[in-house]
Order: structure tokens, then C-alpha cells, then sequence
């Protein structure tokens, strides 16, 4: 076994952070931790590869290096080394310089004390796994003929390692039996996607789902968990030594609180610029010398709960999140034919924030499936326009229920509270199932569908850090179309002029995030 030889200065011991046991994943409770635990900042973690990940079932190259990032995160250093190589063992002894630096425990020179008790913390940060992933996808029969339905699988391994002294001055690295079962986590996570012909497409969609589920798991150990003390708060803002090769643009964050009966949750804030960090260390002062810009000072996030309470010396921990909501909204929406102020609605939505993607704090992609009732006389009058001959002009037309989405970007502004602005514009189709009847043994089923764009502005509150209402009043404007569909598929258009689909579209929202 090969060994670090390193000159570890015994001048002073210092008590090695406790990790924090658990971090409750709910808005009302918190765990009982350490007040070291607390002060102590995420340093990036070194997760090595086992060897290399598996592709199983072979799909497209792309869509499995998508889906590596469920444990290839930012807040990670990859590498392909064995746990007691020289080259983890010297990643060891850097880093606890590194941290040392941080912690301003260095000689008069300004040179770190890297004592046994830092090596063994920072070689106590150090993971082996393996991922896994393979699919399976099948045409499946459906009312309008067939898809190709695909399902995506990912298993991953994460064995953690804790440093042990050897007595000669150097450290080994030991499976940590208290991690998982036996010193190993096994997360798997799942998705399903289809599509009506392209079976790469679906296999994508299933990844998507798959890739998510996997990135939350393993964010859910509080061991990954990024965490800072506060070094600053003022104006609303509060200030961290979080880097920006580590943190994630509107990552949200409780701030903790050490009492006398333990950790208490006081606030709540979301990331909104990084820097390098606060400290010259011998990482950053080496990209400096390499002619790179080095900003050092604190990075801040804006508060969202509890501003009031929060003082620097408590500690800013990691939510754990992928930045997805979903909820439940009702409200009114435009019918066509329907009066200007809506119709009653009701539906779910989702929304996924782009804003680690793309670089734009709180931009969200989002999409609504909902219900809306359209009354007998929207009925009627869809009847009339469709067959202006037929009978007396819709005497048979029926109230009943449309089936409408919308397809968008929001963009929210928080006002340094709970409460928060947005805008959001949007793609929208709705589809009217007035009736439907059999002719010489076919069933045919008489139909309005409609495309359009709508747009909105909204107000909300920040209920408590995973939960959000919100309410949203714009308009929608769609071209309708009424067609005839037979039991094979097969549509054609019926004739005669329908209205637009123009009116109000309001909903109340509550949303969780995931």
C-alpha cells in the first residue's frame, strides 16, 4: 500500500469538525448538531471512480453522459484514483492546506499548519462509486394507433472512506462503517418517456426524469450537503464564503441557529452571486499567478424568510433541491365563444428553473394541464359556427369540460421578503370534446381544438421554503378549428368560421418544490 509521506506539523491539534448526522428534509423541524459542525464551510468533495460508468443497454452516448450528472455534480472533484494512492493522498494533504489557509491557522509566514487532525478531516472527505444506467423501450397500442414507450434505469454506489492515523505520521484511508449499510449507499432513481415514432426522443424524456430523481437522492445525503457560516448580513443580504466553482445560482439555503437545546432553523435565502471566496488561498493564488482573475470576497445570497433574525456567525446550510416545482392551480380560463372573463379551471402545473443552465437568476420553464368547464351556451354557439346549417343553429349543444396546456418562461423577482413579482408568456392549445356519435358502425367524435399564446403577470408568497402561492391574471388568444375525428384517426375539417379563443386566464397556485 503505497503511503503519503508528508510533513505534518504537531505544533497544535485541532478538534476535527463533526459531520452533521442528518438535516431534516421538512420546513418545521431541524437536527441537533454541532456548533463546530455549523462553523465549519463545505470544502468540494473528492469522489473517485470505481471504474468506469456503465452503459448497459448501449443508448445514445449523449443521453447517458446526461444522465451522469445525477453524481457528477459541480460540487464534486472526479477522478479515476484508487483511495490510498498517492495521488488521493496528496489531494488530502492540499486540501488541508487549503482549508487550514481558510481557517487562518497558519505560521508567520503565512504558510498553513496542516496538522494531523486537518489531514485526517479532509482525507475523511473522500467517496469511491459506480454508476450504471440502461433502458428498455416497447411500442405500446393507443386509442390513435401506437408510441414507442421507453423506460430508463440508474444505480449508483457511494462507498465513503474516513482517514485513520497510522502512528508514523501519515494516514490511511478505511471504509466508514457508519455510512449507509456497511459503508456503502445504493440510490436508484427511474423515469418514462415516449414518443409517437422516435425512439431516441423517448428514451431522452425517460432520462430526464430519471437524471433528476438521481441528482436529488444524492443531494439528500447530509453529507454532500453545502454549508457556510455567515460572515456578514446587512441590507437583506446575506454573506457566505461559498466559491463559485462549488455553488449553484439560486440554490436555496436555511440559515441555522445554535441553541442552548440544539439547531434551529431561523431563515431562509437563495444564492445570487458567487465569487472565489474569501481567502488568498495556495489554489487561487497559483491561478492569480497564472494570469486568471481571482475575486476574493464574500458571496451573498438574497433573504427570502426571516431577515430579522439572521447575524453572521450562524451558518447558511444547503436545501436540497433541483429546482422543480409542482402544484395544483384553479381559476378561470378563455373559452372560445366563452365571455371575456374565463371559465372555471383546474389543473396541475410544474416548473423547472433554468437559472444553473443558463445564468439568469429565477428563470423558469413551466407547463399547465388543466380542465375548464365552457357552459351550454359556449356549446351551442361552437355547434352553430362549426355546421351554420345544421338544424336550428345548436339547439343540441351541451355545457362541458376543455382540455387545455400551456407551454412557457417565467421570470420571478423576489422584493428581499417572502412576497415576489413575475411575468410569464406562454404557448397554449385547448381541445373541446362537444360529441361524439356512430355512423354505419364508425364512431366519429366532433371536436374544437385551438392553438395559441397568452401572457401573464403574477404576485405571490414564499410560504415556507418549500412551499409557494401565487396568483397570476393575464390573457390567452387562440385560432380555433372544429374537425371530425373517426375511430382510426383519421381528422378532417369540418368547415364553417368559429370565434377565437380570447378571454381571461387567472388561477391561484400552490406549489411544492422538489
Amino acid at each position: 500500500m503505497r503511503r503519503l509521506f508528508a510533513l505534518v506539523i504537531l505544533t497544535s491539534m485541532l478538534a476535527a469538525p463533526a459531520v452533521a448526522t442528518a438535516l431534516e428534509a421538512g420546513d418545521d423541524k431541524s437536527a441537533a448538531m454541532t456548533a463546530d459542525t455549523l462553523q465549519t464551510e463545505y470544502e468540494k468533495q473528492l469522489l473517485l471512480r470505481m471504474r468506469a460508468n456503465k452503459n448497459r443497454s448501449n443508448m445514445p452516448a449523449n443521453t447517458f453522459q446526461f444522465l451522469t450528472k445525477a453524481i457528477e455534480q459541480k460540487r464534486f472533484e472526479i477522478a479515476t484514483w484508487a483511495p490510498n494512492s498517492q495521488e488521493t493522498l496528496d489531494w488530502c494533504a492540499a486540501g488541508a492546506g487549503e482549508a487550514q489557509v481558510k481557517a487562518g491557522d497558519v505560521t508567520n509566514k503565512g504558510q498553513a499548519r496542516v496538522t494531523m487532525e486537518a489531514l485526517k478531516k479532509r482525507c475523511s472527505e473522500v467517496a469511491q462509486y459506480t454508476f450504471d444506467a440502461w433502458h428498455k423501450c416497447k411500442r405500446v397500442k393507443t386509442k390513435k394507433g401506437s408510441k414507442i414507450q421507453c423506460q430508463v434505469w440508474v444505480e449508483i454506489h457511494i462507498t465513503k472512506y474516513k482517514a485513520v492515523d497510522t502512528g508514523q505520521g501519515t494516514v490511511e484511508l478505511k471504509v466508514d462503517q457508519k455510512f449507509g449499510k456497511g459503508g456503502t449507499k445504493i440510490i436508484t432513481s427511474s423515469g418514462t418517456g415516449s414518443h409517437k415514432n422516435n425512439e431516441a426522443s423517448a428514451i431522452s424524456g425517460a432520462a430526464f426524469t430519471a437524471k433528476l430523481f438521481g441528482e436529488r437522492r444524492v443531494r439528500d445525503i447530509p453529507y454532500f450537503q453545502i454549508k457556510s457560516p455567515i460572515v456578514r448580513h446587512k441590507d437583506k443580504k446575506t454573506y457566505h464564503c461559498i466559491p463559485d466553482d462549488t455553488g449553484e445560482l439560486d440554490m436555496p439555503m436555511y440559515v441555522l441557529k445554535q441553541t442552548a437545546k440544539g439547531t434551529k432553523r431561523v431563515g431562509f435565502v437563495k444564492c445570487r452571486k458567487y465569487y472565489d471566496g474569501c481567502v488568498l488561498t495556495p489554489k487561487l493564488e497559483k491561478r492569480q499567478k497564472a494570469g486568471k482573475k481571482v475575486t476574493l470576497k464574500p458571496s451573498w445570497a438574497q433573504d427570502i424568510l426571516g431577515s430579522g433574525n439572521i447575524k453572521p456567525g450562524m451558518t447558511v446550510w444547503e436545501m436540497p433541491s433541483v429546482g422543480l416545482n409542482f402544484g395544483l392551480g384553479g381559476g378561470m380560463s378563455a373559452v372560445v365563444a366563452g365571455p371575456m372573463i374565463g371559465q372555471p379551471s383546474f389543473g396541475i402545473l410544474a416548473e423547472y428553473s433554468l437559472a444553473r443552465h443558463v445564468g439568469i437568476s429565477e428563470l423558469h420553464a413551466f407547463s399547465r394541464f388543466k380542465g375548464t368547464f365552457f357552459d351550454q351556451a359556449s356549446g351551442k354557439a361552437m355547434y352553430q359556427m362549426a355546421f351554420p346549417n345544421y338544424g336550428d343553429g345548436g339547439e343540441e349543444g351541451k355545457a362541458g369540460i376543455a382540455g387545455q396546456a400551456e407551454l412557457g418562461l417565467l421570470k420571478r423577482i423576489y422584493l428581499d421578503s417572502p412576497l415576489f413579482l413575475e411575468i410569464a408568456g406562454y404557448l397554449a392549445g385547448s381541445y373541446y370534446l362537444l360529441e361524439q356519435f356512430n355512423y354505419y358502425g364508425t364512431t366519429y367524435t366532433f371536436g374544437v381544438q385551438t392553438i395559441g399564446a397568452g401572457a401573464k403577470v403574477g404576485a405571490g408568497l414564499q410560504l415556507a421554503p418549500r412551499w409557494i402561492l401565487r396568483l397570476g391574471v393575464g390573457g390567452t388568444f387562440g385560432v380555433a378549428m372544429a374537425t371530425l375525428e373517426d375511430d382510426a384517426g383519421n381528422t378532417a375539417d369540418v368547415g364553417g368560421e368559429l370565434e377565437s379563443e380570447v378571454g381571461l386566464n387567472a388561477a391561484l397556485d400552490l406549489l411544492y418544490n422538489f
